[in-house]
């Protein structure tokens, strides 16, 4: 009797341990599915409401096909050979779980567990899987903050105030060759750096100065920002590019009917300059980099109260703004704003 109470003990105590195991298991199991359908399909962007425009990029050279290709198609076979191991170790642990649910049991399900403790190799896998995953996140989180953004791209923008900006130097352009007999605009190379594109567009506009030009940016980034608190594109129309401007106007109309208005007060400008310059056969570009101090707010029209930001803390932002004109042109334009 002693030993048969003994042994049904034994058995409770054996009982309580593999349904902790089978609970920790589980969780662990679905952390992982989570973790892993998480990764797959969702990417976490960040926007501002302010972002608009064209994005422009300065050529770059081209290397021979023969160097090119390969790279890229090894690139190709690790990422598609990844992603297949990646569905299979997926597939494989729904599967084991499957099992083990129709089975009753992750120990029994997987061969009784090591040595009778009720850790079996679904356990074993599925903490090997779990912590595969987070080595490849990091890593690829780690890698991905490396290589943030490229200097030659840029986006849509913000906006901020202060009146009326001067006109922008009127060039003297010529339409005749380059030194070297390339016409500018048409056959000439596309530049390597920041610096070439600027001698080229010297070289078609003798009146262009980077100073003036830079506070030429400046004025038209007050005055966008004094149209953007309007929400009035009449005022501001003829500075901007069709895209951006198109992207404004919609804006406008959305807060005029949401009752807000977007305050941009006691705007202090640390530094511009020209990040970036590009010429191709049809267009010019030049892009600034902004970065400056302000009070940025949102109020409801209706009750004057605060719905977002503050009235009385400052806020730091850096953003690029990108303006071109076509060849030939005289006209600069608003095309574009990325922070």
């Amino acid at each position: 009797m002693e030993a048969l109470q003994q042994t049904l003990y034994c058995c409770k105590k054996c009982w309580r341990r593999n349904n902790v195991l089978k609970v920790i298991s589980t969780t662990l199991f679905f952390i992982f599915v989570f973790a892993f359908v998480s990764e797959s399909f969702i990417d976490i962007a960040d926007a501002r409401a302010r972002s608009g425009g064209r994005s422009y990029s300065r050529p770059m050279k081209t290397s021979p096909t023969k160097q090119t290709t390969a790279p890229a198609s090894r690139t190709s076979t690790t990422q598609r050979g990844s992603s297949s191991f990646m569905r299979g170790l997926g597939g494989g642990l729904l599967g084991g779980f499957l099992g083990s649910m129709l089975f009753g049991g992750m120990g029994h399900a997987m061969g009784g567990g090591i040595g009778g403790s009720g850790i079996g190799l679904f356990e074993i896998i599925l903490i090997g899987g779990l912590l595969y995953f987070l080595y490849r996140h990091f890593s690829r989180k780690k890698s991905s903050s490396m290589s943030h953004s490229t200097p030659g791209s840029f986006g849509p923008g913000g906006a901020h105030a202060r009146p009326t900006p001067p006109v922008p130097p009127t060039p003297s352009r010529h339409e005749g060759p380059m030194p070297g007999g390339s016409p500018v605009g048409i056959d000439a190379p596309p530049p390597d750096t920041v610096s070439d594109a600027l001698n080229m567009i010297r070289m078609s506009d003798q009146s262009f100065d980077e100073e003036k030009f830079k506070e030429f940016a400046q004025d038209v980034f007050f005055k966008v920002q004094a149209g953007w608190m309007r929400r009035d594109i009449s005022t501001i129309e003829h500075l901007l590019g069709p895209e951006l401007s198109a992207e404004y106007m919609k804006h406008f109309q959305e807060m005029k009917q949401k009752g807000q208005i977007n305050r941009l007060e006691n705007i202090a400008v640390r530094k511009v300059e020209i990040e970036d310059a590009g010429v191709s056969k049809n267009e010019e570009y030049l892009t600034i980099f902004f970065t400056a101090n302000l009070l940025d707010y949102t109020l409801d029209e209706s009750t004057d109260t605060v719905i977002e930001g503050s009235r009385t803390e400052p806020v730091k932002f850096a953003e690029k703004w990108t303006f071109a004109r076509p060849a030939g042109s005289s006209d600069w334009k608003l095309s574009g704003i990325v922070d």
